[in-house]
């Protein structure tokens, strides 16, 4: 069963794209510096979460990017996850 992702996208990516353009930055220049491949960068921005990974992972994606710009976005993060939990999904490994 696959997880939707929790995060409201637009909002913080749009947070992270105008950060990264005021700090006078282009994508290629956070991908170097995050150690990220461009369409990564490019999908954090759109909000684009679909073929990131598990939640948890795309958590840490957003938190190292917002990190290297100085931008605080924990709450937003908790505030989102707190309006839409992640579903469980039990699997079964036999």
């Amino acid at each position: 069963m696959m997880q939707s992702n929790p995060i409201d996208g637009r909002d913080l990516g749009g947070c992270l794209a105008r950060a990264r353009e005021d700090a006078g930055l282009s994508v290629q220049d956070v991908s170097t510096r995050l150690r990220t491949p461009v369409h990564i960068v490019e999908a954090l921005e759109r909000g684009d979460y679909s073929r990131l990974g598990a939640p948890v992972f795309v958590r840490g994606q957003l938190r190292s990017y917002a990190r290297l710009l100085g931008v605080d976005i924990g709450d937003r993060i908790a505030e989102a996850e707190r309006a839409t939990p992640v579903p469980a999904a039990l699997v079964s490994h036999t």
